[in-house]
């Protein structure tokens, strides 16, 4: 894997949606080569998503099947496989070990799914009502105790 391959990520992003992101970026990279690509990738999720993509799929899903479908035109050829997660495969500890070494020197992407946003948002807006719901309550104390 190429060093200047990786970035960093904003974690308002589900897994599922860094996990397409990064093989998009794969793809991306090597576009133009004519080459054959093998993708390994520990998300089952993500390949069954993208055997059935719909108008309803994640906005990722539907990024990467246009992609894929792109390059069918640029002579690349590429396999997706399924491996387990965490099961001494060389290649796939390697790039587990390249996602370790992310810091803060690493390249930047400001890239969030719009349904990881969307996530995002209802949690805040959850922690926040049960915040003031707390708050409420002291708030019917106070008003024994001044009475």
């Amino acid at each position: 894997m190429q060093k200047g391959a990786m970035r960093l990520i904003p974690n308002v992003n589900s897994t599922f949606t860094v996990e397409c992101l990064a093989i998009i970026m794969a793809i991306k990279l090597h576009l133009k080569d004519n080459n054959y690509y093998i993708i390994l990738t520990d998300s089952r999720s993500f390949l069954e998503s993208l055997k059935s993509v719909t108008h309803k799929s994640p906005s990722v899903i539907l990024e990467l099947h246009t992609i894929l479908r792109s390059t069918l035109n640029h002579s690349l050829s590429m396999t997706l496989i399924w491996v387990p997660g965490h099961r001494g495969i060389a290649p796939h500890e390697a790039a587990d070990r390249l996602a370790k070494s992310v810091n803060e020197n690493t390249e930047k992407w400001q890239i969030v799914a719009a349904e990881d946003l969307i996530v995002a948002i209802k949690r805040s807006i959850m922690a926040k009502r049960k915040t003031a719901g707390k708050y409420a309550n002291i708030f019917k104390t106070l008003k024994i105790w001044i009475q």
